[in-house]
Protein backbone atom coordinates (compact mmCIF):
# COMPACT_ATOMS: atom_id res chain seq x y z
CA UNK A 1 0.00 0.00 0.00
CA UNK A 2 1.33 3.59 -0.97
CA UNK A 3 -0.04 6.37 0.08
CA UNK A 4 1.31 10.05 -0.93
CA UNK A 5 1.19 13.63 -0.13
CA UNK A 6 2.36 16.49 -1.54
CA UNK A 7 2.84 20.20 -1.32
CA UNK A 8 3.99 23.02 -3.48
CA UNK A 9 4.39 26.00 -1.37
CA UNK A 10 5.15 29.45 -2.23
CA UNK A 11 7.30 31.73 -0.30
CA UNK A 12 6.07 34.60 -1.71
CA UNK A 13 2.45 34.48 -0.53
CA UNK A 14 3.87 31.96 2.19
CA UNK A 15 1.22 29.57 1.95
CA UNK A 16 0.57 26.18 0.28
CA UNK A 17 -0.59 26.61 -3.12
CA UNK A 18 -0.94 23.25 -3.69
CA UNK A 19 -1.24 19.98 -1.69
CA UNK A 20 -2.42 16.44 -2.99
CA UNK A 21 -3.00 13.51 -0.47
CA UNK A 22 -3.24 9.92 -2.28
CA UNK A 23 -4.99 7.21 -0.35
CA UNK A 24 -5.72 3.87 -1.44
CA UNK A 25 -8.46 3.10 1.40
CA UNK A 26 -10.24 6.63 0.98
CA UNK A 27 -9.62 8.34 -2.15
CA UNK A 28 -7.49 11.64 -3.52
CA UNK A 29 -7.47 14.78 -2.01
CA UNK A 30 -6.37 18.02 -3.70
CA UNK A 31 -6.45 21.34 -1.91
CA UNK A 32 -5.67 23.75 -5.00
CA UNK A 33 -5.23 27.65 -3.93
CA UNK A 34 -7.43 29.58 -7.00
CA UNK A 35 -7.98 33.39 -7.90
CA UNK A 36 -5.28 34.85 -6.10
CA UNK A 37 -5.78 38.57 -5.39
CA UNK A 38 -2.73 40.50 -4.83
CA UNK A 39 -4.30 43.87 -4.72
CA UNK A 40 -5.24 45.83 -1.49
CA UNK A 41 -8.89 44.80 -0.33
CA UNK A 42 -12.02 47.22 0.37
CA UNK A 43 -11.17 49.23 3.38
CA UNK A 44 -15.38 48.58 4.21
CA UNK A 45 -14.63 44.92 4.53
CA UNK A 46 -13.06 46.29 7.85
CA UNK A 47 -15.53 49.16 8.80
CA UNK A 48 -17.96 47.73 11.85
CA UNK A 49 -21.94 47.36 10.76
CA UNK A 50 -23.33 50.54 11.04
CA UNK A 51 -25.50 49.85 13.65
CA UNK A 52 -22.67 48.34 16.08
CA UNK A 53 -22.63 49.47 19.84
CA UNK A 54 -20.03 49.63 21.92
CA UNK A 55 -20.64 48.21 25.42
CA UNK A 56 -18.48 48.96 28.47
CA UNK A 57 -18.00 45.82 30.19
CA UNK A 58 -16.67 47.73 33.28
CA UNK A 59 -20.71 48.82 34.69
CA UNK A 60 -23.52 46.38 34.31
CA UNK A 61 -25.15 45.61 31.19
CA UNK A 62 -27.93 43.80 29.45
CA UNK A 63 -28.22 40.99 26.42
CA UNK A 64 -31.02 40.72 24.35
CA UNK A 65 -31.52 38.57 21.55
CA UNK A 66 -34.40 39.03 19.01
CA UNK A 67 -35.47 35.83 17.81
CA UNK A 68 -37.31 35.32 14.58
Amino acid sequence: MVMTNEFWYSPELKENILSTNHDPRSGEYVNRLINISRAEPDASLFQPPSDYTIVDEKDSFQITLKRP
